[in-house]
């Protein structure tokens, strides 16, 4: 007696559900995951930011000498300031023009053909519509030997640094922008503009640049 053998598996029409199970579920799931990356994406740059900022204050107290941070717009020999970025340079004397010379951690003093650049950062963690804006179209913070903004510079000075994507990329309500504040006393800290109910939460964007230029 011959016994009839059962084969097990999916059928053509049960793998079609499933492909199409999984098909409907990617295509939800697409705009949350994109809108993940692009903030990923701010957050990366701010945090690129941030730490040129922390550096420049550390190199200047540890030289017991000023040190500039400045928004530029490349890190080529045809640098420039520019308010949006997205690169950045640390050094001891005006960079611009001269960001491709080689990092040096000497101590002597700045020359017009050698900035003593300490580092720089040409801002690929941000995506190309990234905007990292410094307010009032200011570039250049100067911290002196105590870490704090040059006195002689307060009035021109960065205080206050926003980055975000237009809402051509994405929409405001779904941006979770970042702000980094510098204050006189040469604090640096990044903050959350979005965080507006709570002042006692750390993310807060508070008033302690009050009389510097301001984001807005």
């Amino acid at each position: 007696m011959l016994l009839k053998r059962h084969s097990s598996g999916f059928s053509l029409v049960e793998m079609m559900v499933v492909v199409v199970i999984l098909g409907v579920i990617a295509s939800l799931a697409a705009p949350s995951f994109s809108q993940w990356i692009t903030n990923r994406r701010i957050r990366t740059a701010a945090e690129s930011v941030l730490s040129g900022l922390q550096m420049a204050r550390a190199e200047a107290v540890r030289r017991n000498a000023s040190v500039r941070f400045q928004l530029m717009s490349n890190t080529g020999p045809g640098c420039a300031p520019r308010a949006t970025g997205p690169a950045w340079v640390v050094s001891r004397g005006a960079a611009a023009g001269l960001c491709s010379v080689s990092p040096s951690n000497t101590t002597s003093t700045p020359t017009a053909a050698d900035p003593i650049i300490i580092a720089s950062n040409g801002g690929a963690e941000a995506s190309v519509d990234t905007q990292v804006i410094g307010a009032d179209g200011r570039t250049l913070a100067v911290f002196d030997g105590l870490g704090r903004i040059l006195s002689s510079t307060t009035a021109t000075s960065l205080a206050c640094i926003d980055i975000d994507v237009p809402t051509s990329t994405l929409p405001a309500a779904d941006s979770r922008n970042l702000r980094i504040m510098i204050s006189s006393g040469g604090q640096v800290r990044m903050c959350d503009p979005n965080v507006t109910a709570d002042t006692r939460d750390p993310r807060y964007c508070d008033a302690a640049n009050a009389g510097q230029n301001r984001c807005v």
